[in-house]
């Protein structure tokens, strides 16, 4: 799903484009509309060559997910430093893994190792989570893979060779 619900962006954004190629300057056409100039150069090299629809917004949606090795090396990266989303990516980069930080803290949210930015008060269940022992970081993990190898539905059993 789109970032934009304006039904009038689509026009605006090719009405940019004709102002353009009419000979107007795109800093002239920035100014005009009240975006960047980078902006308007994007949207002129998008555009249709003849101005007959409008200019979508794209998804700004990942395009790939990460493989199930990447995960389990962002996930063990994490057990063994214990460290925040910045320094596991950091040591995946040196390991030679091409993942971005937001694939880094992405995976450790949904694997639930990243702790929540809180409103200033010190509750109950922030100081329990501060207290979280290893033993139970590691519980997470063993369920998380778990979860990746047998996923809802399916009996581990099952799959077993006899």
């Amino acid at each position: 799903m789109s970032y934009t619900t304006n039904p009038f962006l689509l026009k605006v954004r090719m009405q940019a484009v004709m102002l353009v190629r009419s000979g107007w300057s795109m800093r002239k056409v920035s100014r005009y509309i009240r975006v960047n100039a980078s902006t308007i150069s994007r949207w002129c090299q998008k555009a249709p060559p003849k101005g007959s629809c409008g200019i979508a917004t794209e998804s700004s949606k990942p395009k790939t997910s990460p493989s199930d090795d990447i995960v389990n090396e962002i996930l063990v990266e994490r057990l063994k430093h214990g460290r925040c989303g910045n320094v596991v990516h950091q040591v995946l980069l040196n390991r030679g893994f091409n993942v971005s930080l937001s694939t880094v803290n992405r995976t450790l949210d949904r694997a639930e190792f990243l702790k929540k930015k809180s409103n200033g008060k010190d509750s109950i269940e922030t100081r329990r989570d501060h207290s979280l022992s290893l033993l139970a970081t590691l519980y997470r993990l063993i369920q998380y893979i778990f979860n990746l190898m047998f996923p809802t539905g399916t009996d581990p059993e099952s799959t077993s060779t006899h």
